[in-house]
């Protein structure tokens, strides 16, 4: 803003050597009033750069957030796309036929379930150092622990309710079920 002051200056200065008619005055005030219009241009580039860099954080922050939401999305349509195809391989073994796809749906819950009760005795036995069937308080909460790590993303999954219904003190087999 000092520099753009200094150019109406610099400018009566040149009219005043030139009035005057000495080349050397009129060179050094022509040289004056370029560098005063170099400061001022230097003084506004300046601010544009300032601008800039705002705008660049601005824009980084904003394209950060569009890329997370685009993870977001990304991830809800490939679940979408394997509910779809899912959904396509239980038409096409059901023929259409409404009965015959509940009762395939039903025998694969109940393979499901199976298959977890395989998993969760197999990690009871591990636990089980005297084959007594039955865990300590110890061996119940590292039992736990794995058993967490092992179903924490399966949807319903609540390890809480587990131990609600496992209760405290020791853990017997038959609580598996």
């Amino acid at each position: 803003l000092g520099a753009l002051m200094c150019v109406p200056w610099s400018i009566l200065i040149f009219i005043f050597c030139v009035v005057e008619g000495e080349i050397h005055y009129t060179i050094t005030a022509a040289c004056l009033i370029c560098f005063t219009l170099a400061l001022t241009g230097t003084g506004k580039l300046i601010e544009i750069v300032k601008v800039l860099r705002k705008q660049l954080r601005d824009f980084t922050s904003e394209n950060q957030k569009l890329r997370d939401l685009n993870d977001v999305l990304a991830n809800q349509v490939a679940k979408l796309q394997k509910l779809k195809d899912g959904w396509m391989q239980l038409k096409n073994l059901s023929e259409g036929n409404v009965e015959k796809a509940k009762e395939l749906l039903a025998k694969s819950n109940t393979k499901s379930k199976m298959d977890a009760v395989g998993i969760v005795t197999r990690l009871f036995r591990m636990y089980d150092a005297g084959k007594v069937f039955k865990l300590t308080q110890g061996q119940k909460e590292e039992f736990f622990v794995d058993l967490k790590q092992l179903f924490q993303n399966l949807p319903g999954f609540d390890i809480e309710k587990i131990k609600e219904i496992v209760g405290p003190g020791e853990m017997g087999h038959k609580k598996i079920r």
